[in-house]
Formats: C-alpha cells, sequence, structure tokens
C-alpha cells in the first residue's frame, strides 16, 4: 500500500509543470523532479540524499541556504538576498536571480517553500515549488518603463491632462493643468470638472467630453477657461471617451490646451491684413484715377489736333491706357485684389472698344463665349492689353468699307488644367498671318501683342478661317 501511494506521488511529482524538490529535516534531498533536473542540469540519482547546500550550487555557484531551507527558521541574511520575500504563517514565498540556472544562462525564480509533514502530521521536511518568471520579469520591467515614460510624459507635457469620470468628477489632473487654471497645489479629485474649469453650475453646454461620451468619437472645442482669481484664457479642449479593458465607459480624458497666444496672434494678422487691404484699395483706386487723369489729358490733346492720323494715334494710346485702368478699378470695386473676373472684364472692354470705334450703322454683332476665369493681376493686364489690340484691330481693319455681310466678331475664354485659351475671331475680310511683326514690317500692336505674349510664356497664332482668328494659350499660375 504504501508501495503504492509512493509511484503515484512520485508520478504527480514529475508531471508537474514547475520544478519541484523537497528536503528533509537535516537538509538532504528527498525528491527532485524532471523539471528540476532542466532547471540545474543535475538528475535525480546525482543529487537524492546529499545535503550541505549541494542543491544550490548549480543554481547559485554556491552552497548556501536557500528558500526551502528558511521553513521553521529564522535567516534575515538569507531572505534579504531575495528581490521579493513574503512570509505568511508557515508558507514563505520569495522571487530572485539565479545566475547559474540553466547551465549559467541564469533566471528570475520564484520559489514557495512550505512545511513536509508525514502521515501521521509529524514534521520530515520541506518542500519548494520553483517557477521560471524571467518572462513574466521582463514583461513587468517593460511595463514599468512604459508607465514611468508615461508618467514624465504627461507630467511633464504643456497640455492639461485630465480624467473625468461619467458624472463629471476630476479623478485625476496632470500638473499642467493645475498651474493652467492658476492652482497652488493639485486640483479637487472630487471638485466637478465645470465648476473647477469655467466656474459654472451646471455643465458646459459645450462640452466636448459629453458629446465624445455620446458618440465614441473624439470632439473638440474652444471655449475661455476661468482661472481661481476670475483671469479667462482661450482654450482648446480636446475630449475622448474612456473605457476600461471590458470595454466599459467610465468616463472621458480631457486636454486642455492654452491657446492665448494663438488668438492674439491671429488678432493681430486680422488687423494687419485688413490695413494691408486697405491700403491696396487705397492704392488700386489711386493708380485708376492717376490712369484717368491721364487719359482726360490724352483726350484733350487729341480735341486740339487737326491731323486725323495724330487723333488715331492718341485714341489707340487711350484706349490701352483704358484697358489697364478698367482692371484697377475692377480690383477696387470688388475689393479682391488677389484676382480678376476676366470673363467679366472682356464683356466690360469690349463694349467701350465697340462704342469708340464702331459706327452705329457698321456696328458687328458681339458674341461672348466666355467660362468663368480668374486672373492675377500680374497675367490680367497683358492679356487685357492684348483683348484691346486684337479687338480694336478687328473693329477697324475686318469690315471696311464696300464689304457686304452680317459683321461679327466672337471673344471665346475658356480654362482647362489650370491652361488658359483665349480666341477672337471675326467673319470679315481677314488679314496679316506673320507672327514676326518685325519681319512684316507690322504695326505696334501686333508688335504689342508679341511681346505681351511672351510676358505670359504663351503661344499664340493668328490665321484666316473666314475671317481673322486670333487665339493665345498660357498657363494660369
Amino acid at each position: 500500500m504504501e508501495e503504492a501511494a509512493g509511484s503515484l506521488f512520485n508520478m504527480i511529482l514529475q508531471s508537474l509543470p514547475d520544478a519541484v524538490m523537497a528536503v528533509d529535516r537535516e537538509g538532504r534531498v528527498i525528491a527532485w523532479n524532471d523539471q528540476m533536473t532542466r532547471l540545474t542540469g543535475i538528475g535525480r540519482e546525482g543529487i537524492v540524499g546529499r545535503g550541505k547546500y549541494e542543491y544550490a550550487i548549480p543554481l547559485y555557484g554556491e552552497r548556501k541556504p536557500i528558500l526551502v531551507d528558511l521553513v521553521g527558521a529564522d535567516d534575515s541574511d538569507t531572505e534579504g538576498r531575495y528581490s521579493r520575500f513574503i512570509k505568511n504563517r508557515s508558507t514563505l514565498y520569495a522571487e530572485g536571480y539565479a545566475p547559474k540556472a540553466y547551465s549559467g544562462t541564469g533566471a528570475y525564480l520564484s520559489g514557495t517553500a512550505s512545511p513536509l509533514f508525514d502521515a501521521a502530521g509529524v514534521w520530515i521536511g520541506a518542500i519548494e515549488i520553483i517557477r521560471d518568471i524571467t518572462e513574466l520579469k521582463r514583461i513587468e520591467t517593460e511595463l514599468k518603463d512604459s508607465e514611468l515614460q508615461f508618467r514624465l510624459l504627461v507630467e511633464n507635457i504643456q497640455f492639461g491632462i485630465s480624467l473625468i469620470d461619467r458624472d463629471y468628477n476630476l479623478v485625476w489632473t496632470n500638473p499642467a493643468q493645475s498651474g493652467m487654471f492658476d492652482k497652488t497645489g493639485d486640483m479637487p479629485r472630487a471638485g466637478k470638472c465645470y465648476q473647477e474649469n469655467e466656474k459654472r453650475d451646471s455643465v458646459c453646454p459645450h462640452c466636448p467630453g459629453t458629446r465624445a461620451m455620446a458618440t465614441g468619437k473624439v470632439h473638440s472645442v474652444e471655449t475661455l477657461g476661468i482661472r481661481d482669481d476670475g483671469s479667462s484664457f482661450n482654450a482648446r479642449v480636446t475630449a475622448f471617451p474612456y473605457y476600461t479593458a471590458d470595454g466599459e465607459l467610465t468616463g472621458f480624458i480631457e486636454i486642455v490646451e492654452d491657446i492665448s497666444e494663438r488668438v492674439k496672434s491671429e488678432i493681430l494678422l486680422k488687423e494687419s491684413l485688413t490695413e494691408k487691404e486697405t491700403l491696396l484699395h487705397e492704392v488700386h483706386h489711386r493708380v485708376k484715377n492717376n490712369l484717368q487723369l491721364v487719359i482726360s489729358l490724352l483726350t484733350l490733346q487729341a480735341d486740339e489736333k487737326s491731323d486725323p492720323r495724330l487723333r488715331e494715334q492718341f485714341l489707340l494710346a487711350i484706349n490701352r491706357i483704358q484697358s489697364i485702368s478698367c482692371i484697377h478699378e475692377n480690383l477696387y470695386l470688388t475689393g479682391d485684389f488677389s484676382r480678376i473676373d476676366f470673363d467679366d472684364y472682356i464683356t466690360s472692354i469690349s463694349r467701350q472698344l465697340l462704342q469708340a470705334y464702331a459706327p452705329e450703322e457698321k456696328k458687328p454683332r458681339i458674341i461672348w463665349d466666355l467660362q468663368p476665369v480668374y486672373l492675377d493681376i500680374v497675367r490680367a493686364i497683358p492679356c487685357g492689353l492684348i483683348v484691346n489690340e486684337i479687338l480694336t484691330n478687328a473693329l477697324k481693319y475686318a469690315f471696311p468699307d464696300g464689304w457686304k455681310g452680317d459683321p461679327e466678331i466672337r471673344l471665346s475664354l475658356s480654362e482647362e488644367k489650370d491652361m488658359i485659351t483665349l480666341s477672337i475671331a471675326d467673319n470679315g475680310v481677314g488679314g496679316k498671318t506673320n507672327k514676326n511683326p518685325e519681319e512684316d514690317g507690322e504695326t505696334l500692336g501686333l508688335t504689342l501683342v508679341s511681346i505681351l505674349s511672351n510676358q505670359l510664356k504663351g503661344e499664340y497664332e493668328i490665321r484666316n478661317e473666314k475671317g481673322t482668328v486670333f487665339s493665345i494659350r498660357f498657363a494660369k499660375t
């Protein structure tokens, strides 16, 4: 019977996942399972019956008492060698590093030791269960390091951070949050966030935490934070829901950023922009007025000339200046100094030229095929001058005396993939198509068109196609 019980005990001992050893009251090994062999590299036959702390050598490299030897004994020196030691009545628990375990690889081990009694209840020795906790220690160390890094980050970050429960109680705040609201110490743990942060008697109507808990998403709002002394600061408050590991919503985490300097900068920037817009408004107004003054002077000069050719040259100069003046007038009237509504500009300038050059009985029909296109002033001025030159040329020469038909001029404007295409076509008698005005001895008008096209970095062409067709293509920016 005893032999069968001993066999059963040995089978259980060998099947345990932890290393197990037992010693008698004289410190001799009486039990040693396979996991102890794996841990120490010593088999049962080489250790059972041996004493004098020989079992410590494969773990620590020397003979010395270990946890199993402390059962029923007091040894403060041995207890102090463990990184953790707990005594609960007759049972002992300890953790420590065994440098020689696994043939010198070393391992962190935990041990639980307790008295061993025989069937009659007589104390015959002690038993120790040893577990390899190296991986557990590694994870524990990483968690501690991660927690330390997180705490350092949260405690030293300049944003206020607080954990708030579902009833809007402040559970935890970082030092920046306390300093932001001018607290001498930590913010009250049981205080309501709306009382401490905005000095309200009830939940803030704009509270991002309320929306975060309701939607499960991050929400932000800009508001005023109220300090204890009554002063305020501009704050951006961001909240996101906080859940337990089981997925239970327990409240929200709130991040407060003092944006007072940013708001001040935005106000100063807006004031500066308003000042500059006023200045630009005045500049365009004065440029327009000065150009109108030049136009008036040229008109007076033209009226004094009896030579029709001189009067014609004055009129050409007046119209060129007028095309520039219209752009500044457009900027002045719209208040948008960054761009010109160019399709509207073409409509306006073509009507002016039609009034100047086409007698009522020979006035051609103008067809506007214009898409909405906006140009900056750098491109609007040369492009406006081109429209002035080509349209003037069409009105003066496309429909001479004796020409029969219904005069018509089509102006087209379109934009595709940041490329602008401008086209002016008439159904008149047609004209020269040479793009090199110097070689062809052309007028100043076509010379200007060539110069202005280069200024736009555009490609233009003039062709005869049931009249004259001028087209130019250039990049918008």
